[in-house]
């Protein structure tokens, strides 16, 4: 069973729990055995997606990107990511307000980051660090 459909039963599994729940209080069934059918389940098992490292196999996406044949967004999205290595949904959301032309940097708000709480003090710790007395420029 693919990770797909193991979501899917999940999620069916958990619907029904409730009306299962729901049944036997008002006492229309005498069991809820949702939970016996998600321990029957095989485990959910995530992947990390490997970094590119091949500088052929890296060029050719660069060269992908730029024949991109699709809407003007999504081509200058395409075009941006890789300059900007943020997240698909940091890039979506980017306002012009983040943009720094001047000193080419792009400024993702801390609190718009997925960061755990220790991470988060040491984002925070790490954009107020100033040289020559300005902001550090990454």
């Amino acid at each position: 069973m693919d990770n797909g459909a193991i979501d899917r039963t999940r999620r069916v599994c958990d619907i029904a729990g409730g009306v299962l729940s729901r049944a036997v209080i008002e006492g229309w069934a005498e069991r809820d055995f949702s939970a016996e059918v998600l321990a029957d389940l095989p485990k959910y098992h995530t992947r990390n997606f490997a970094a590119m490292t091949d500088p052929r196999r890296f060029a050719k996406l660069l060269n992908d990107i730029d024949g991109y044949q699709g809407t003007f967004v999504v081509k200058c999205a395409l075009r941006l990511a890789p300059f900007v290595m943020l997240q698909p949904g940091e890039l979506r959301q980017a306002l012009w307000c983040h943009v720094d032309l001047v000193n080419n940097l792009l400024i993702v708000p801390v609190d718009r980051l997925k960061l755990t709480a220790e991470a988060r003090e040491q984002a925070e710790e790490i954009t107020s660090c100033r040289y020559r007395g300005r902001p550090w420029p990454f």
